[in-house]
Formats: structure tokens, C-alpha cells, sequence
């Protein structure tokens, strides 16, 4: 059979990466109640079993993507604080 893989191998940090991306995506399309783990699945391009291997469920896919988004806000939120704290001391410099 030449037939191509249905789904690729990765890296287990970027399949969860990719997972949560996945999941990010489904909550903000369907909402927590509508995100299943098939429709997150389907978006990431992996089995449901491989979503079973990596989380206990839906509930700690979605805690691990809040978790992620938190990360990337506070990363914003620091590097806009950072930004005013230069501007602030290069403009009490003249």
C-alpha cells in the first residue's frame, strides 16, 4: 500500500503544543460545552487515543490551554510593563 500516514509523527512537547492549539481553537468555536475531545481531535489532526495518552480528559486539556494563554498574557503584560519603564526613564533623561 502506498497509501499516505493519516496522522504524523511529532516531538511529545510540540504534539501538546499542538493539542492545546487545537484545543484553543475548538473552545473558541463551540465553547467549552461544544469542544469534545473528537472535534479537538479532528482539528489537531490526531487520534482520540493519542488525546487520551497525553490528558486524562477534556477538563485538563482545557486547564492546560487556560494555563498556556495565561502564560503568553502575563509575557505581554511584561513586556508592556518593561516598555513604559524605558520610555518613563528615557524621557526623564531630557
Amino acid at each position: 500500500m502506498n497509501q499516505e500516514a493519516r496522522f504524523s509523527r511529532m516531538e511529545p512537547e510540540l504534539r501538546k503544543a499542538n493539542l492545546i492549539e487545537a484545543t484553543l481553537v475548538c473552545l473558541k468555536r463551540h465553547g467549552f460545552q461544544g469542544a469534545s475531545i473528537r472535534k479537538i481531535s479532528a482539528e489537531a489532526g490526531v487520534s482520540v487515543g493519542l488525546i487520551s495518552h497525553h490528558y486524562s480528559g477534556k477538563d485538563e486539556l482545557v486547564a492546560e490551554a487556560y494555563m498556556a494563554i495565561t502564560g503568553r498574557v502575563m509575557t505581554l503584560l511584561r513586556d508592556a510593563m518593561e516598555q513604559a519603564v524605558t520610555r518613563h526613564a528615557h524621557s526623564t533623561q531630557r
